[in-house]
């Protein structure tokens, strides 16, 4: 009896004696999409600020201004391709090209199984990036659709891609938000 107690109370104490654990979150260290907008965000929101917005689809053509844009809104499809999550870790590699004070970082889908193909960031001696593009591809049977998002901080956002539907012919689009200071 003793030596089952012995038994029964040895492997407890091992196991609840397992040394100095941390509760770390597992990252993956890719640039921080999400973070950086929720940055701009902020930023821009104590700003007056106007947005010119031009839309072409196929031929059509328009313009309007938004004098109060909510940049939850603006930022909402450039947020939601942040790659920077534990199980995206190994779907992607990083590219850098480092020329002076200006810094290329390509970030390239290599699973060929995530619709965030690419993210190119580019840093010219400032700690916020001049230029982030990201290129979005999906297919599947009803649908063949190829995006480029781009950001220019201060500048313009922009969006122009291609989609092909199974019963439509292909429609092209480009929208530009240019940002403009009031």
């Amino acid at each position: 009896m003793r030596y089952f107690k012995i038994l029964f109370i040895l492997p407890l104490i091992l196991l609840s004696c397992s040394g100095n654990k941390k509760n770390t979150v597992e990252r993956a260290d890719f640039f921080s999409l999400s973070n950086f907008f929720d940055k701009e965000t902020k930023r821009l929101s104590n700003q007056k600020i106007s947005l010119v917005r031009v839309v072409r689809i196929d031929d059509n053509v328009s313009q309007s201004t938004d004098t109060a844009p909510d940049w939850n809104n603006e930022f909402y499809l450039l947020k939601n391709c942040d790659i920077n999550k534990p199980q995206l870790k190994y779907d992607y590699k990083v590219d850098s090209v480092i020329k002076g004070e200006d810094r290329h970082y390509f970030y390239d889908n290599i699973s060929g199984t995530q619709r965030v193909r690419n993210i190119h960031v580019f840093w010219s001696g400032d700690s916020v990036p001049e230029l982030i593009e990201i290129t979005i591809k999906e297919k599947n049977y009803l649908k063949d659709e190829e995006f480029i998002y781009s950001y220019q901080p201060d500048k313009a956002i922009g969006i122009m891609g291609t989609r092909k539907t199974l019963f439509s012919p292909p429609k092209e689009f480009d929208i530009l938000n240019e940002i403009k200071r009031r």
